[in-house]
């Protein structure tokens, strides 16, 4: 430890102790001090005849980064979540108005000042977005904005990562947000279709010539029985088996379906030959 003269961001983890060897016949002294790869938020100093590694796995464990994006009456935040990090990515202010006791004029311009100003939350909150979420994520808040800005970050095309669901929730704090969210992170359709998420990645990088996109290409390949299967987030496409994603926005650049094909290349040689 005295070569340590500043403890990382992180913290760190310390195993030492004596620990007999495999025929118990001699013990040795073992030392080990790791970095984890994400913060330790609760402090452990245990010491008894084993080593609690159960206290830090989850910290060495590979975990996936999710975003939520919350909207709360006072406030709207961006947040990073993987593992038991929590990071505030993006935080602004809200102040829009509710209603008015005043009538005739005033009220209409009241409205329409407040209609403008959600409307310009939506905006806002949709470019952070795009900025700031590269991983699937959680529209989290209460009343109908939140829906509204869902709406349209799954319609943006800039924002290939997923929206996994709406939580309707009050004013919480972003732990009590995030263990809401687990049901919509654990999802069994969600898990399935980022299997095939992971699938299509493999492809691209160690076999491209097995997919073929456009869907006029795509009709092509299945009136010649050369398509395996086909990844769509809408469509129909006859005697085939078609995996229609819902959640994942994977398919966003590949104009929303992909097919995979039985052989590699097989696509290119019907061309040829016609």
């Amino acid at each position: 430890m005295k070569t340590i003269r500043k403890a990382p961001e992180a913290g760190l983890v310390l195993f030492c102790g004596m620990v007999r060897s495999v025929n118990r016949r001699a013990e040795e002294e073992v030392c080990e001090v790791m970095v984890p790869p994400l913060p330790i938020r609760v402090n452990t100093y245990a010491c008894d005849n084993r080593f609690h590694t159960e206290v830090v796995q989850d910290l060495f464990e590979t975990q996936e980064t999710y975003g939520y994006v919350v909207v709360l009456p006072q406030e709207v935040y961006i947040a990073k979540v993987r593992g038991s990090e929590r990071i505030v990515v993006w935080r602004q202010s809200v102040d829009l108005a509710t209603g008015s006791r005043r009538g005739g004029q005033s009220a209409n311009r009241i409205s329409r000042l407040r209609d403008e100003a959600r409307a310009n939350l939506r905006n806002k909150v949709v470019e952070k977005c795009i900025d700031k979420l590269k991983f699937p994520y959680i529209v989290a808040g209460s009343a109908e904005l939140p829906g509204e800005i869902r709406d349209l970050l799954v319609s943006e095309i800039r924002i290939a990562s997923p929206c996994l669901g709406l939580l309707k929730i009050n004013n919480i704090p972003l732990e009590e947000i995030v263990e809401l969210g687990q049901q919509l992170v654990h999802a069994e359709d969600v898990e399935r279709e980022k299997g095939w998420q992971h699938e299509l990645d493999e492809l691209l990088v160690r076999s491209p010539d097995m997919l073929v996109f456009g869907e006029i290409h795509i009709r092509e390949c299945i009136s010649q029985g050369l398509l395996r299967y086909i990844l769509v987030d809408q469509g129909e496409f006859g005697e085939i088996e078609v995996r229609q994603v819902q959640f994942v926005g994977f398919l966003k650049p590949y104009g929303g379906c992909v097919g995979v094909l039985y052989y590699p290349g097989a696509a290119n040689h019907i061309i040829m030959a016609q």
